[in-house]
């Protein structure tokens, strides 16, 4: 089972990746966060195939058909991840393996990761309530 939540970690990293590097790219900025809470950048908008809302210290964002929303640590990188987010992620996303399981199940599945030294608390305050891979 924590093959499949691993598969699942890593397919939402690199969308949310992705959407972070093309918003970064459009802007030249390092923290879209940062940038549209100083007003140097739309709080909401479409950028080429992306359309995003900032919110918090977070971004969701549509490009192409796939859904995301994470959180942005002060360096201006994704944060990482956790329960809810990959829930709503594979369930937007219509990932029939995951989609259908819950938020607690695969909150499950991260504690095992956890004790397996496969992902530890993310360290940066704003983000803290996150997950980060160790390797």
């Amino acid at each position: 089972m924590t093959n499949g939540i691993f598969w699942l970690i890593g397919r939402y990293l690199a969308d949310c990746r992705e959407v972070n590097r093309k918003l970064r790219a459009h802007f030249a900025v390092v923290s879209v966060v940062q940038a549209a809470r100083s007003g140097k950048v739309p709080i909401s908008a479409e950028i080429g195939d992306v359309s995003y809302t900032v919110h918090g210290i977070g971004c969701r964002a549509l490009f192409g058909s796939t859904a995301v929303d994470f959180d942005i640590d002060a360096s201006g990188d994704v944060g990482g991840f956790d329960a809810w987010r990959l829930h709503r992620y594979a369930t937007a996303n219509k990932i029939s393996e995951w989609g259908s399981f819950s938020v607690e199940e695969i909150q499950r599945q991260l504690e095992v990761l956890l004790l397996e030294g496969t992902i530890v608390k993310a360290s940066h305050s704003e983000t803290s309530h996150l997950f980060v891979l160790t390797s």
